[in-house]
């Protein structure tokens, strides 16, 4: 059978969402209102608001983590809410208006805790007394007087509003070079998928070939297995640290099994010494793309990258391994993004400062501090705490001077930090977190709640939310 499927698509660009926020509302509905100036105002940078949850869901999980589906009675039923509360109150009350807003109509769809901050941030910025006044919602697009009918408010629409811009959602630049380069690999990967399906055994000579040699050259550098019974009857007192790397090591054997068994049989099937199963064939395709196998992903660690950077970053992963095996103490530096559960390190940190000190484990939490040091300039691992390297900064960067959140430029769309010095401290001592942004760290770019680590704190002279709407996170990999 064949059919036509006809689909059609409204613009999906800041300025199209925006008027079709703002027609939801005709002149009788505003007319109807004893607060007609003040309900314009306020639907206008509703509007506004409408629009900027739409827009960031094309810049993917820097926009929102999750996938919403925000729906134009969201924003009607809020401005119900609103012409009642004018019509009934004196006085505004913003704070109500926003958890409504944020929490109840918006937040209802939002699932995410990262991206329901991320909401509230937008709404503490917008519903506040200024938007009465000439609030500027972009640069050099300020809220109406509040005089006007429709067509006046759709006119300053169209001819006020900036230019499309991630800046327009409290992006910085560097997520539409995200966005651009996102959209060229899904390209390439819709052509290359509509490519004819030709089964592992019926690959040509020169992909068989080709395929033959990556299987013989990824075995040929396979690190070889630890040795768990000579590792455990070296480790007489284990620590916390002790623990977790031996978890580390044996997780690290589990992959090696398995790299070594699927690539001894992608050989042995190319040789016709072995049946072509329907895995065999899975893992032929995947590798001739150049993608990581089903099998290996299943135990293996998060990682968006091609097959010949995960297998580099795998040797590497090794190399800090069989490093710590020599004499078992803890390395200069640990290289975070190295370690298959990377939390139980963190916990480990933790652990170790408690059993010191003798204080309950729930008494304290973690401190974590960038250092303006690279991780080869330690030569001796802290007396508290234990020093960690590898991270990206997504979203902004740090000022080597002072260490404080600064705007990313358009070419940066990773940065990678300096050392971080983690301890851990007394619920009670902690420091006054006014002047700092709770910034998640992401196992890969994909974000979401299977990919978070833990959160660091950041310096900041600047209000935290603003990098809230920048999307900024730390990383485990370098983004693309």
């Amino acid at each position: 059978q064949r059919c036509i499927k006809v689909a059609n698509e409204g613009p999906q660009d800041f300025k199209s969402h925006m008027q079709r926020a703002y027609s939801n509302f005709s002149d009788e509905f505003f007319e109807a209102s004893s607060c007609q100036p003040e309900l314009r105002r306020i639907v206008f940078g509703m509007s506004f608001f409408h629009a900027s949850m739409l827009t960031r869901r094309k810049f993917g999980p820097q926009g929102w983590i999750g996938v919403y589906q925000f729906h134009p009675q969201d924003l009607v039923v809020c401005v119900d809410v609103l012409f009642q509360h004018l019509e009934h109150d004196s006085k505004i009350a913003w704070e109500d208006l926003r958890f409504m807003f944020g929490e109840i109509f918006y937040g209802g769809h939002i699932t995410d805790d990262w991206d329901r901050r991320v909401c509230a941030a937008f709404l503490n910025k917008l519903l506040r007394d200024e938007l009465l006044l000439d609030m500027a919602l972009a640069p050099s697009f300020l809220v109406p007087s509040g005089v006007g009918n429709n067509d006046f408010y759709q006119t300053v629409i169209r001819d006020t509003l900036p230019p499309e811009s991630p800046e327009l959602v409290g992006l910085p630049l560097s997520a539409d070079v995200s966005y651009n380069q996102r959209q060229s690999e899904e390209l390439f990967l819709a052509i290359y998928e509509m490519q004819p399906k030709v089964a592992g055994s019926e690959l040509s000579v020169p992909r068989e070939e080709a395929l033959i040699g990556t299987a013989s050259d990824m075995l040929e550098h396979l690190p070889v297995q630890f040795d768990m019974e000579n590792l455990h009857s070296r480790t007489h007192n284990p620590t916390p640290y002790i623990w977790v790397w031996m978890q580390e090591c044996r997780r690290m054997n589990c992959l090696l099994n398995t790299l070594q068994s699927d690539l001894e049989n992608v050989l042995r099937a190319m040789k016709g010494e072995l049946g072509v199963s329907e895995a065999i064939d899975r893992l032929v395709l995947s590798l001739h793309a150049q993608r990581i196998p089903d099998s290996w992903t299943l135990v293996a660690y998060p990682c968006t990258k091609s097959l010949s950077i995960w297998f580099s970053d795998l040797q590497e992963r090794f190399r800090q391994l069989r490093n710590w095996t020599t004499d078992l103490t803890l390395p200069v530096s640990i290289w975070l993004p190295g370690l298959f559960n990377p939390q139980a390190f963190l916990a480990a940190v933790l652990q170790t400062h408690t059993r010191a000190y003798e204080w309950p484990l729930d008494a304290v939490t973690a401190h974590t501090q960038v250092t303006k040091r690279m991780a080869e300039e330690y030569h001796a691992a802290p007396t508290e705490g234990a020093y960690i390297h590898g991270l990206y900064l997504q979203g902004a960067m740090l000022n080597p001077l002072t260490n404080f959140l600064v705007h990313t430029s358009l070419q940066t769309i990773g940065q990678p930090i300096c050392v971080v010095h983690i301890k851990a401290v007394l619920n009670d001592q902690r420091k006054d977190l006014s002047g700092v942004y709770e910034c998640p760290a992401y196992a890969t770019s994909t974000r979401g709640a299977s990919q978070y680590i833990t959160s660091f704190f950041m310096k900041t002279d600047v209000d935290p939310r603003t990098w809230v709407l920048s999307g900024v996170a730390l990383l485990l990999e370098e983004p693309l």
